[in-house]
């Protein structure tokens, strides 16, 4: 009977304890708890959004702002997600929301600890605390939050190491633990138990590369999951044989890790897999030909690791195929023919291997390819035509193999083409026409090969591009003014050809986004263009090994370039202000100016060479002239010098000093020379008299009369004569 009574007391306690829990308690709690947030770091005031949580609303609290209410009119539901809110959970009264079954704060700056009275929300079935600031571990508590089912404490700041006790989450089917910095060196995950509800498990991008582990063994015994996604995490070891007992798994990622064994062949009964990454690991050994089993998969990549042998014939069996990557391995056969029976590729790449022989013809049934990456291997032979009938192809790139020929005219073909690199091969010929025909083409690279013949103005047509290379190849004749309608170049190469003739301003004039051009080693001739100095955008400018010649323009100075090269040319005259890395000067011996070398001469001032010609005739002509008047006044009175001498030598005193004033023929000879010197100095050169003038004024035998007796004669009055 006392058993009966106990037993019949401790179940109705939890009913006492919920009906002890008011809605007037829980809003007091809300209000209290909102008091604590804010909406800007700056800014102490109270989220707007929650301008409803307020103690004169207590009575409405089921019709606040991201609040719901059970029958009952207590709290069931939070969820103030995306709402910009700064805070913390440290105010938060769990135990007074026992009844709360979502709970969400997803988007916001919350941070601090998840608190250990979480533990309290017994019935809580979904806790979103993703997106925020969250630190430190996840509290052993949470598993006594029994009803949950939905977990996602993504993209936080959270530390330590998992809690097993998550494991203990038996209704979980969601959990996202990825985007933290936990510490899977110290992780012992055989404390972790089987979790049969799990279909989704995110553990990727763990933020401290630092720790390392191995593949979780406990994610085996998950025999539910469909979703699996450890990349990131610096996992190292090897797959275990055990993940094919994940007969759901319809996507595993466990790419970028550090992951270093042979894909097990067991793998190949995850037949529901739809998407399979391992890329970007230490992967070895040979493809499996148990791959083939997954029928499904729609994603397959396995980039960047060490795989090595052939590419399987089976390959042709994955029939759902859209994206293949098998870039950057050691592969070493030839393309299987079988891989055109994967018709719903758009995706291919399998470039940076050591894959040989001709490309096979069947790679045209791959109609839906968008991309096509068959970049650095040993392709040898001619590019098919064919490939022409893959109309909506965007990207080829075949670059770095051993294909010849020439450039097929199934370019015509391939209308939305944005991407085309052909470079480092061994293809002649010259450019197709058609290739005008590509409006869409913003990358065209055929750099390194032997092409030749000149550029078609044709190309003038792909006004989209903002990439052309055309360098090192046998290209000549003038370069096109058609190109200066790609006013969307970023990138010219055209280096290392034959190109003759100018560089036109016209051609220049509309490449206003142009960041990097070079036009090096080629034969071209004439002078550098005075508007290249308008390409503001300009940082890379390569002339060098050209015939240019005349003047580099000044203009060029205003540019922000970073490299510059104007070596092994004709030119002339001063370097521009601002270009100080002399190297890329030598080889013009008409350059001067300083820039920081002994070897470029010093330049002279033009403007002090204009000015010392004016002065050198201002005062030449004037000075000639006085020498010729001093000649002819000496010889006049050389004769009454003596006269003067005498006079002194018997003068024992002067009572004046001062030489006597001149006489009449001495007057007219000072006013002569004095007019003459002052017609010689004026600022208009018209005026002054020549030098045939002034030797004949002066050799004359008679001399001008005086307009005024000389004592009265002024500068102005000897100007006007």
């Amino acid at each position: 009977m006392t058993f009966l009574y106990m037993l019949l007391l401790l179940s109705a306690f939890p009913l006492i304890k919920t009906t002890s829990i008011s809605p007037r308690k829980q809003a007091e709690s809300l209000v209290k708890w909102k008091d604590g947030l804010s909406s800007s770091p700056s800014s102490s005031a109270t989220p707007w959004q929650l301008n409803s949580w307020s103690l004169t609303n207590l009575n409405n609290l089921c019709n606040w702002t991201a609040i719901s209410c059970s029958k009952t009119r207590i709290v069931s539901k939070i969820d103030l997600s995306n709402m910009h809110i700064i805070g913390s959970l440290s105010l938060f009264d769990f135990p007074l929301f026992p009844n709360l079954t979502h709970f969400n704060l997803n988007g916001n700056s919350f941070g601090g600890r998840i608190p250990y009275a979480i533990g309290n929300l017994s019935r809580l079935i979904s806790l979103d605390l993703g997106n925020n600031f969250f630190d430190q571990q996840i509290p052993s508590e949470i598993d006594q939050v029994t009803e949950l089912q939905y977990l996602n404490l993504r993209d936080n700041s959270l530390s330590g190491t998992i809690p097993h006790q998550l494991s203990n989450l038996q209704k979980v089917w969601y959990m996202d633990l990825g985007l933290n910095y936990f510490n899977y060196t110290d992780q012992d995950w055989s404390e972790f138990a089987g979790m049969p509800s799990l279909t989704y498990l995110d553990m990727s991008t763990q933020r401290d590369n630092l720790y390392h582990s191995e593949f979780p063994e406990f994610i085996s015994q998950c025999r539910n999951l469909t979703f699996l996604d450890l990349s990131q995490n610096n996992l190292n070891g090897q797959i275990p044989p055990s993940i094919g007992q994940l007969r759901e798994l319809q996507y595993l990622d466990l790419s970028y890790n550090s992951l270093n064994s042979s894909i097990p062949s067991e793998l190949g009964l995850c037949t529901n897999l739809t998407h399979l990454s391992l890329a970007s690991n230490q992967l070895n050994g040979e493809l499996p030909l148990s791959l083939s089993n997954l029928n499904n998969l729609v994603e397959l990549g396995l980039d960047n690791n060490r795989f090595y042998g052939r590419i399987p014939h089976s390959i042709g069996q994955l029939r759902e195929l859209q994206y293949l990557d098998l870039s950057n391995n050691f592969l070493d056969s030839s393309i299987p023919s079988e891989l055109g029976l994967c018709t719903n590729l758009s995706h291919l790449s399998l470039a940076s291997n050591k894959l040989n022989g001709e490309l096979p013809l069947s790679l045209s049934n791959l109609n839906n390819l968008v991309e096509l990456g068959l970049a650095n291997n040993r392709f040898s032979g001619t590019i098919p035509d064919n490939i022409g009938l893959i109309s909506g192809l965007q990207h080829i790139d075949l670059s770095i193999n051993l294909l010849e020929g020439k450039i097929p005219s199934f370019v015509r073909q391939l209308r939305e083409l944005q991407y085309l690199d052909l470079s480092n091969n061994s293809l002649n010929s010259s450019i197709p026409l058609s290739i005008g025909q590509l409006r869409e083409l913003q990358y065209l690279d055929l750099s390194y090969n032997s092409l030749n013949s000149s550029i078609p103005s044709e190309l003038g047509l792909c006004t989209n591009l903002t990439r052309l290379s055309l360098s090192s190849n046998k290209f000549n004749g003038e370069l096109p003014l058609s190109l200066s309608n790609l006013n969307n170049l970023i990138k010219l190469g055209l280096d290392n050809n034959l190109f003759t003739g100018q560089i036109l301003p016209s051609l220049v004039s509309n490449w206003t986004k142009m960041v990097s051009l070079q036009l090096q080693s080629n034969e071209l001739s004439g002078e550098i263009p005075q508007n290249l100095g308008k390409l503001s955008r300009l940082q890379l400018l390569d002339l060098s090994h050209n015939h240019l010649s005349g003047q580099i323009p000044s203009s060029v100075s205003m540019l922000y370039l970073r490299n510059y090269d104007f070596s092994y040319n004709n030119l002339t005259g001063p370097i521009p202000g601002g270009l100080t890395w002399a190297p890329a000067f030598v080889g013009n011996s008409g350059l001067c100016g300083y820039v920081g070398l002994h070897y470029i001469s010093t330049c002279p001032n033009r403007n002090s060479e204009k000015n010392n010609k004016r002065v050198l005739i201002g005062v030449l002509v004037p000075v000639c002239g006085l020498l010729m008047v001093t000649t002819i006044i000496g010889l006049m009175f050389r004769k009454k010098s003596s006269l003067v001498l005498n006079k002194v030598n018997t003068s024992e005193n002067f009572e004046n000093q001062r030489l006597e004033p001149p006489t009449n023929e001495s007057a007219k000879a000072v006013v002569l020379v004095v007019t003459m010197a002052l017609a010689c100095i004026q600022t208009r050169p018209a005026s002054r008299p020549t030098m045939l003038f002034a030797a004949q004024k002066l050799s004359a035998q008679t001399l001008p009369c005086l307009p005024k007796p000389f004592g009265m004669l002024t500068i102005n009055k000897l100007m006007a004569l």
